[in-house]
């Protein structure tokens, strides 16, 4: 808080998201200091104090989120000894935090945007809310919502994208049920939202959305499969991070034909069946696309097809036949690649895998 060394600050941070991490149950004394100290942070320091200043709040939501998930897991156990107190500071400081961290959502700049190994602070905020999202649960809602509702028509594409991104980062927390009003009408939007002619940022961040979307409230999209399938999966071919994003999605549509309660049972038929051909090699020609080399596409592409074979219904059995044969060859092919260093030895190991 007194050096004038920028450098020192942000190490005297990077401290504190580590006290924060392995004495969570000792903060209380502290939260005091700790509170205007990390706000001031965020809102008026550089970049790397940010980030570290926003680190704190993504780690008090994780560690409280994971003393929830142990709180459940010991109940369903029988145990009632928790491995320790939620304090529930995300929760109290939601009101004041949250409208903080989802303006830091708004991305400044273009360059970050195909950048997959880069951290920048909306990237940072959106972990934040996600997390967040897990330790208080529909909770976050009313601080999320109205930002999203304000921004999500907007003609500024870092604004729009913004509140697809706080929409996006909330689900994996909320109860569909709270969400109800909004999820349907929500997820039309984000389909019309893939348009070719939308700026790509917006369509990345839709896709991905949508992904979560039917990775954590499947029985909402369902109903749709056919008017989703129809926007998603010529995003197969548009822009690297979207199409993985597409990959994504698919591999959570097939996944929601899972019987929880009977994963081992094969039925009749799904209304995915009717796709299974055209889905399948749409999928493999995304993985072949002459431009995958140094992207995760291939792996993901793959990953989505062996989704949809391990929940294909009966049905699709003799579709499944026919497509064997170009399995098994492009299976052949992947013994006589030529590798020459780690990453083909990597690629040729996520193709046979």
């Amino acid at each position: 808080k007194t050096s004038n060394s920028a450098e020192v600050q942000v190490c005297a941070m990077e401290c504190i998201v580590r006290i924060a991490s392995l004495y969570y149950e000792f903060l209380g004394d502290f939260m005091g200091e700790l509170f205007p100290l990390t706000m001031g942070a965020i809102k008026e320091g550089e970049e790397d104090m940010k980030l570290q200043a926003i680190e704190f709040w993504t780690t008090i939501a994780s560690e409280e989120a994971d003393i929830i998930e142990d709180e459940l897991f010991r109940s369903e156990e029988g145990e009632t000894i928790a491995k320790s107190e939620n304090l529930e500071f995300t929760l109290k400081a939601l009101s004041y935090i949250m409208p903080t961290i989802l303006d830091c959502l708004v991305e400044e700049e273009l360059d970050n945007v195909y950048d997959e190994d880069s951290w920048n602070v909306p990237m940072a905020a959106a972990t934040c809310v996600e997390n967040a999202s897990l330790a208080v649960s529909s909770a976050i809602i009313p601080q999320v919502m109205p930002f999203v509702m304000k921004n999500i028509n907007s003609p500024e594409w870092n604004l729009k994208e913004a509140a697809i991104l706080a929409f996006g980062s909330i689900l994996q927390g909320v109860e569909t049920e709270d969400m109800a009003e909004n999820m349907s009408g929500a997820l039309q939007m984000l389909l019309q939202m893939l348009n070719g002619n939308a700026p790509v940022q917006i369509r990345d961040t839709a896709a991905w959305t949508i992904g979560r979307i039917c990775a954590f409230h499947i029985n909402v999209v369902l109903p749709h499969v056919h008017t989703v399938l129809e926007h998603v999966v010529p995003c197969l071919k548009m822009e690297h991070p979207v199409a993985c994003n597409a990959c994504y999605a698919i591999h959570n549509i097939a996944g929601g034909f899972t019987d929880p309660n009977n994963p081992g049972d094969i039925p009749a038929t799904t209304p995915l069946s009717r796709y299974f051909t055209d889905l399948i090699e749409a999928l493999v020609a995304a993985a072949y696309r002459s431009d995958t080399r140094g992207t995760k596409l291939q792996g993901d592409a793959f990953e989505a097809v062996n989704v949809i074979i391990d929940n294909g219904a009966e049905d699709t059995i003799p579709s499944l036949k026919q497509a064997l044969p170009n399995f098994i060859s492009m299976l052949e092919h992947t013994f006589s690649m030529q590798i020459v260093n780690a990453e083909d030895k990597e690629k040729q190991s996520n193709l046979q895998g």
